[in-house]
Parts: C-alpha cells; sequence; structure tokens
C-alpha cells in the first residue's frame, strides 16, 4: 500500500460551522453551492482539484443532449 504524497502546503483549517458543505464543483455541485449561498446559508465547497467546474467544463466534453 502506498501512502498519499505529502501536502504542498500547509492545510488552514477552518473551526466555523458550516450549514451545507458541497464536495465536486461540478455543473451541479457549483449550482447546489450558489443557490444555497444565495439563499443566506454558509457553504463550503471542496474540489480536489486547483480549478472549478469539474471534468465537463475543465475537458471539453459536451453532454450529448445539447448537440
Amino acid at each position: 500500500m502506498q501512502l498519499p504524497a505529502p501536502l504542498e502546503r500547509p492545510v488552514r483549517v477552518n473551526r466555523r460551522p458550516y450549514d451545507l458543505i458541497v464536495i465536486g464543483s461540478g455543473p451541479a455541485g457549483e449550482k447546489g453551492a450558489g443557490t444555497a449561498a444565495l439563499l443566506g446559508k454558509r457553504v463550503a465547497l471542496i474540489e480536489r482539484d486547483p480549478y472549478l467546474g469539474g471534468a465537463s467544463v475543465n475537458t471539453g466534453t459536451v453532454p450529448s443532449k445539447t448537440l
């Protein structure tokens, strides 16, 4: 079993509570987080990649129903 690589930068821990924690910034994650924030909720959006938008936005895939 291989251990994960050490973090490149220290992780900042936020101890304030959230109303919603969204894991993944794909289309559904971004929409859900944005809507909750507009409704006044405290939202944390967690993404493993250094950019937001998910695979469909960043790799150029287009859903077939939009063609």
